[in-house]
């Protein structure tokens, strides 16, 4: 797993709404604040309009990413330090999330709801918005409970490709971006276990969970909208299913920010529920003692929050 300590992100969106704010605040038209910052109005009009996303539509149309130079010369012109306005646009990065499930005595919406109050911390964000992938069966259930529905598997091939998933996801978030854009959401893809059971290469999955955050951040802030959970179930019964669960539990430990362990109608969460998950796939090779002293080591690197 990633260093554990609150990290924060710029937000393109938040900035330009900051940006849109402060100008209105001092009466200034985009024109008026191009001249203070010496920069070209374009250019001002594409970052405030960054504030609802990109119109996925338009597949030319791109923020601007603005250098510190640009930061700094804007910030003089609203009257204010390069380190106010900066401040004032970054975030609590969202949380990328292991969910566990050891059964099906409840839907893991509402386990991740759950979870997500109990190990939030001051400065998380609470969702305004559900998302959730998963078969037909779930995405029933999920509409019932007000999450919006998403499919990233609308073909049959049994390779898993990252990209094509990646693309779904930012096509399904398009069709959603009325819904979301200016709304903090939290997605959950409830079948990233099940499909290690129909492809060919399951361990791409795993693999890509590696990138999988920064893949989920850029696709929501493109729509305008912020992850701030970024959920993804596991059951335990499809990694048990591996040739190498034990090695597979430990590389999700490190890819994900924090791991949910869930039983019944209770959840777990941070050491306890990696100390659930290593428990749960101990190789039948290793003495439970043994085992038990390789868990508590690789929980300790992990430095999981509560």
């Amino acid at each position: 797993m990633k260093n554990k300590n609150e990290t924060f992100v710029f937000d393109a969106v938040l900035f330009a709404q900051v940006l849109t704010d402060r100008r209105l605040q001092l009466g200034l038209t985009t024109r008026q604040l191009a001249k203070r910052a010496n920069i070209s109005q374009p250019y001002v009009v594409a970052l405030e309009r960054s504030r609802n996303g990109i119109d996925v539509k338009k597949t030319s149309a791109m923020s601007p990413s603005p250098t510190v130079d640009m930061i700094t010369r804007l910030a003089t012109a609203l009257q204010m330090s390069a380190n106010e306005l900066f401040s004032l646009a970054v975030r609590p990065a969202g949380k990328h999330v292991l969910l566990l499930l050891e059964d099906d005595m409840m839907t893991s919406l509402d386990r991740a709801r759950n979870a997500s109050t109990k190990s939030a911390t001051l400065t998380d964000e609470t969702p305004q918005e559900w998302l959730c992938a998963g078969g037909p069966v779930d995405r029933n259930k999920h509409n019932d409970q007000n999450c919006l529905a998403i499919n990233l598997h609308r073909d049959t091939n049994n390779a898993y490709k990252p990209k094509a998933i990646a693309a779904s996801l930012s096509n399904e978030l398009s069709r959603h971006q009325p819904n979301i854009s200016g709304s903090n959401i939290g997605i959950i893809f409830d079948e990233t276990s099940s499909q290690m059971n129909h492809v060919n290469n399951p361990m791409a999955i795993i693999e890509f969970e590696h990138d999988w955050s920064r893949v989920v951040t850029d696709a929501t802030q493109a729509v305008g909208a912020f992850a701030a959970w970024n959920i993804c179930v596991y059951r335990i019964e499809n990694l048990l299913s591996l040739n190498n669960p034990a090695e597979v539990a430990q590389d999700l430990l490190r890819s994900h920010d924090n791991v949910w362990s869930a039983r019944n109608k209770s959840v777990i969460t941070g050491n306890s529920a990696a100390k659930r998950l290593l428990t749960l796939v101990r190789p039948k090779d290793v003495s439970v003692k043994e085992w038990s002293t390789h868990t508590n080591a690789v929980v300790q690197e992990l430095q999981l929050s509560a």
